[in-house]
């Protein structure tokens, strides 16, 4: 469910920010574009479309980690999408405009 929800949420973002129509085929194979000669960012690719990244739910809990819970800009929690997608503090527009 939470690879589902991923695809969906990129398949979202990239028709928001760039007018780009995605397939989940199409998606799954550009984490594995030969363009992407780094290995860190086609593992963040994959984490990303999997939901595994270290974002806001991973943190709770955990002793001395409170402030990696929520976006210390628009007081939510810091996941992935709302990072790449909503806060207006992290620079998504420059990765948005890269993207298009």
């Amino acid at each position: 469910r939470k690879t589902v929800a991923g695809l969906d949420a990129a398949r979202y973002a990239a028709k928001e920010k760039v007018g780009l129509t995605s397939t989940d085929e199409t998606l799954w194979k550009s984490t594995r574009s030969k363009t992407i000669t780094n290995n860190r960012q086609k593992e963040f690719l994959w984490k990303l479309g999997h939901n595994t990244l270290k974002c806001s739910s991973f943190w709770e809990g955990k002793p001395g980690c409170e402030h990696m819970v929520d976006c210390p800009s628009c007081r939510v929690a810091k996941t992935a999408e709302h990072t790449l997608t909503d806060c207006q503090s992290s620079s998504q527009e420059i990765v948005w405009r890269l993207v298009g």
